[in-house]
């Protein structure tokens, strides 16, 4: 399925959730909605990638994949070497990490991340974009999802590629019997490092190695986390609605 149609029927789920809340909800488009208590309270504005579970600081910090690299190296997780141009040369961190990954430090779902072979490649890259410079590691992807100091799920992501390619992942779903500790509590550390109420933990976990923190989403996508390609499905829309109707309204 293409991200466009999970992301209509994302919206679409939260609009009935809402509905069957009490809320009212009244749309506004494809994507946003109002909702209200009484025709009388203040209306608050919904949809996918519009949740008001996070403060605006947290949102921000998880949306900018640099700022949140140097506050997990502050907390002292476990964070994936990245160059800070503050503190090495480029030329220096080339030599001691490369291969090399260039992510849009504003990119989300995987867009516009490139493989860095060789040091020439990174002239090739788009000048409007401003990237962040990772290790290439490879090794299995998880997620974490977490929610208000609790986690609610765990996936693992299979691809075939040398990076991860939007929609052409496996993902798969583990009952919580199966969900790796280590995992389960450095995600609550991260999430509490950026204060972030909702959110999912990726992870890259490398072959007899210590999973390393990938990045921090803080509006992951709830289609595959409904739908899994294997595995437990979770439906956490009812509860983000029911949340926001007991903290926002």
């Amino acid at each position: 399925m293409s991200s466009l149609k999970e992301f209509q029927l994302t919206n679409q789920w939260l609009f009935e959730a809402a509905k069957e809340a009490g809320l009212c909800p009244q749309p506004l488009d494809a994507a946003l909605f109002k909702v209200q208590r009484s025709p009388d309270s203040p209306p608050l504005y919904l949809g996918k990638g519009h949740l008001p579970l996070n403060s605006a600081s947290a949102t921000s910090l998880a949306r900018d994949k640099y700022s949140c690299r140097l506050v997990l190296e502050s907390q002292k997780l476990p964070n994936i070497p990245f160059w800070r141009p503050d503190k090495t040369s480029w030329s220096v961190f080339w030599q001691k990490y490369a291969p090399l990954v260039a992510k849009p430090v504003y990119g989300s779902q995987s867009q516009g991340i490139v493989l860095l072979e060789k040091e020439t490649n990174r002239q090739k890259l788009n000048s409007d974009l401003y990237y962040i410079y990772e290790q290439f590691i490879q090794g299995v992807e998880w997620r974490v999802l977490v929610f208000y100091n609790q986690v609610l799920a765990v996936h693992q992501k299979h691809y075939n590629n040398k990076i991860n390619i939007q929609g052409q992942n496996h993902r798969v779903s583990l009952p919580k019997e199966k969900w790796p500790s280590q995992l389960i509590d450095v995600a609550l550390q991260a999430a509490n490092a950026l204060q972030l109420n909702y959110g999912a933990v990726d992870f890259l976990w490398p072959e007899d190695q210590k999973p390393l923190i990938l990045e921090i989403n803080a509006d992951p996508g709830l289609y595959k986390l409904r739908y899994p390609d294997e595995g437990p499905g979770l439906n956490l829309v009812p509860t983000l609605i029911e949340k926001i109707k007991t903290s926002c309204l």
